[in-house]
C-alpha cells in the first residue's frame, strides 16, 4: 500500500531524524539567514554618527537641581 501524507500524516519522529531536520531545522535555518542578511544590509546603509562634544561644566541630564 502506498503512503499518502494527506490521508495519514506521519507522527512526530516516525520517519527518523530526517523529518525533524526538514520540518524544524530547515525553517529555522532560513529565518537565521534572512536575519543575518537584513542586519548586514541595514549596517551597510547607515551613515556613521559623529560624536557630539560633551560639555563637562553642565550637569548630566536627570541630576537633581540643588
Amino acid at each position: 500500500m502506498l503512503y499518502s501524507p494527506v490521508s495519514i500524516p506521519l507522527l512526530h519522529g516516525q520517519a527518523g531524524i530526517l523529518d525533524e531536520l526538514l520540518l524544524f531545522g530547515a525553517p529555522l535555518l532560513v529565518v537565521i539567514i534572512i536575519l543575518v542578511v537584513a542586519s548586514r544590509r541595514a549596517r551597510k546603509n547607515v551613515k556613521p554618527r559623529e560624536r557630539a562634544p560633551q560639555d563637562t561644566t553642565a550637569d548630566p541630564p536627570g541630576s537633581p537641581k540643588v
